[in-house]
């Protein structure tokens, strides 16, 4: 099973952008057909106004199907990703830029990836999801991840159209 998703969102006034932030995401898997299963992804992000020119993700994880019913998946992941982000700074305040500083910083990292995901169907077609993503440095800066969480309700509209509600 190949996954796709694109999100954008850009918000402007006259005179200055409010938004301009966004992501593309692959995915391959084996549509959970199994309890174990890999899984490999890939990423391309921005978000001008923090500051995040590029971020590029490439990576795969073990896949584990924890419980599958009706009304209820839960499934973690874990696995390793490469990761590469150019910054610039914009999204620093001017009183706390260093008088001298590079035009944009780059990183290039191996990364621990972890993933929990609950999935529950809460009416007939209605489906509620929470994901919650876990990004580590495998060095003295694991204690300093990246935690990000993703809900999603989901309301299928027609069997081709679905409207999806979602909170970072």
């Amino acid at each position: 099973l190949v996954s796709a998703i694109f999100v954008n969102s850009f918000i402007s006034t006259v005179g200055s952008n409010l938004q301009n932030a966004g992501f593309i995401h692959m995915r391959y898997s084996d549509n959970d057909t199994r309890k174990f299963s890999p899984e490999y992804f890939t990423q391309y992000q921005w978000d001008n106004l923090r500051g995040m020119v590029n971020r590029y993700l490439l990576g795969s994880n073990l896949r584990i199907r924890i419980k599958e019913t009706k009304k209820l998946d839960l499934y973690a992941g874990i696995g390793l990703m490469y990761e590469w982000e150019k910054w610039n700074f914009d999204g620093v305040d001017s009183t706390k830029l260093p008088a001298i500083h590079p035009v944009f910083v780059k990183t290039a990292l191996l990364k621990l990836n972890q993933y929990f995901k609950i999935s529950i169907k809460l009416f007939q077609t209605t489906e509620f999801t929470f994901t919650n993503y876990f990004q580590a440095r495998m060095d003295k800066h694991i204690v300093t991840p990246r935690i990000a969480d993703f809900i999603q309700w989901n309301i299928p509209v027609s069997k081709k159209f679905s409207i999806n509600l979602d909170m970072e």
